[in-house]
């Protein structure tokens, strides 16, 4: 750093900087992405240890049965490990597919809400979506591995594009209703941030002495994070954030933007929240997921594995128990008839919602409140496929996600494969609670209308691009009855506990059952948990 700046900003004359202060004033200013930063920058943070592979099993599965219900992560999870420990498995699953809340939508596929037409997807050979699960951040270890014990061929996903859109309706300032690149955004905030970070060193912030090495080396930060100007530590135009000219042939060169005026970001911020993730594990720059669509894991990875030991079609009416065993009485709807399997143990992955719903249980009522206070979350998804990628050609989007605060919309997402090729299938909307139960009230053709009208906002071009769509009420499916459960921390307190011990030789297992709700890792970790905990308990004599 220039000399003439470090005399520019000096320490308070009453007293000396803090580290905790300055932390507090980082966060006040930049949010928890640059008091994160900062405390890395000092060596306060170390990654958590993750749970990546399955418990050891060995020894005592021959000659015990165990009935699975549900051939979602968590079924698919137990059978498989449990199989390949001995134990004699059998897995029913009540619809015509695996996965469970893992559905990769192709031409084809089907679905049946409670009160509403069927659907089936016209969508070209070759065009999908994940109207489910449908990313995979780093930190979920147990999903990646499977990925490699199944060697499942991976593409690129992310959430964050800074090329892709903000829009903000209902907001005071000329950005009202405006979309708005994200890059220009962030870098404007992370500019004006920077700024004011700058010139606050010279205040009081925090409560350790902030030496004049610490202090320089941030400053040094800012300005490269903000874009600053090392004279007066000002932020201003710059290519980051965009562009009138781009580098070119001949005499072009570049010429910046200037920055959106604070006063009008403010507002605009304040409804958007955080257009960046490095706050949150969950939702990295750079994720992955199966290169044809999430369901590769479960229909090409697992299936083959169990599929002799799965019965499809398979909706279950009773779980009974005795001391000495499990029973489970399911409709077979291919025949049309009532059946009945036995084993030693039962593990349950059907959703608690849909489990209170069986005709007959036979678990204490202890359980059963238990699940009454662990509600599932609506949740709906819409896929529309488009005559061309006008998001590619017309607006430079490759991949990531536009954000908006209209609730029916939520956020749009690019596909991250088959860039540069003709067609593609855009997630339109993905809403939740009372905005998904609203829009799930329409009729399917009438979500597509609401998709296109609001989406055309952001993307004029949708209308007349648009060819088919495909939407996915997870709260009107009838194996699901929502998207994940959504505990209380009330009701983890006193409710949740009991799931995690078995109801006599039954046992629970599912996303609901861990704090990783709605993705595949919660399912899997709590698939794992349980079949430890139950061959420990066969290793022990049950």
């Amino acid at each position: 750093m220039a000399e003439p700046l470090r005399g520019a900003v000096r320490f308070a004359q009453g007293g000396p900087v803090t580290r905790r202060r300055f932390i507090q004033a980082v966060t006040a200013l930049g949010g928890t992405a640059a008091a994160w930063s900062a405390m890395s920058a000092w060596g306060h943070l170390n990654a958590a240890a993750q749970y990546d592979a399955p418990p050891d099993l060995e020894g005592g599965g021959e000659g015990t049965s165990v009935v699975i219900l549900g051939g979602g992560p968590a079924g698919l999870v137990a059978g498989y490990e449990l199989m390949n420990a001995g134990y004699g498995v059998r897995i029913l699953e009540a619809s015509d597919r695996v996965g469970g809340h893992v559905f990769t939508v192709r031409r084809g596929s089907h679905v049946e809400e409670i009160g509403k037409d069927p659907q089936v997807s016209d969508f070209d050979e070759g065009q999908w979506i994940d109207l489910g699960a449908w990313r995979i951040p780093y930190v979920h270890q147990s999903v990646h591995h499977y990925l490699r014990e199944f060697q499942i061929p991976t593409i690129h996903h992310t959430d964050i594009n800074f090329n892709a859109y903000a829009y903000m309706e209902g907001i005071s300032g000329p950005l009202n209703a405006t979309p708005t690149r994200i890059r220009e955004v962030v870098t404007d905030m992370t500019g004006y941030t920077s700024e004011l970070l700058a010139k606050a060193l010279d205040q009081e912030l925090l409560d350790a002495p902030l030496s004049e090495e610490d202090r320089d080396a941030f400053i040094d930060y800012l300005i490269d994070v903000g874009l600053l100007s090392r004279d007066d530590l000002s932020y201003g135009p710059n290519m980051a954030r965009g562009w009138v000219e781009i580098d070119g042939a001949g005499n072009q060169v570049e010429v910046p933007t200037d920055p959106l005026p604070l006063e009008d970001l403010l507002p605009f911020v304040a409804q958007s929240g955080s257009l960046t993730p490095f706050t949150d594990l969950l939702h990295q720059p750079v994720m992955m997921k199966p290169a044809k669509g999430m369901s590769q894991i479960y229909e090409e990875g697992f299936l083959p594995q169990v599929e002799q030991h799965l019965t499809f079609l398979a909706e279950v009416h009773e779980v009974r128990q005795t001391d000495e065993g499990v029973e489970i009485v399911y409709l077979d709807k291919q025949l049309g008839e009532m059946a009945t399997v036995s084993a030693d143990y039962c593990i349950s992955t059907i959703p608690l919602p849909v489990f209170l719903q069986l005709p007959q249980k036979d678990v204490a009522n202890e359980t059963l409140e238990a699940m009454r206070n662990g509600p599932y979350f609506p949740v709906g998804k819409m896929g529309l496929q488009f005559k061309r990628r006008f998001w590619e050609e017309d607006d430079w989007i490759y991949g990531g996600l536009t954000f908006t605060n209209m609730s029916e919309i939520g956020t749009i997402s690019y596909p991250t494969w088959d860039y540069h090729t003709q067609k593609g299938v855009l997630q339109a909307y993905y809403n939740f609670g009372n905005t998904a139960l609203r829009v799930s009230s329409l009729s399917p053709a009438e979500r597509i209308e609401l998709a296109l009208e609001l989406g055309s906002k952001i993307h004029p071009q949708m209308r007349e691009e648009f060819e088919s769509g495909f939407s996915v009420n997870w709260h009107l499916q009838p194996y699901a009855l929502g998207g994940w459960a959504s505990w209380s921390s009330n009701a983890r307190e006193q409710y949740y506990p009991r799931l995690l011990e078995p109801d006599g030789r039954i046992y629970f297992s599912g996303d609901f059952l861990g704090h990783v709700a709605g993705w595949m890792e919660g399912a899997i970790q709590a698939s794992w948990l349980q079949i430890d905990n139950l061959h420990q308990r066969v290793v022990q004599g049950g």
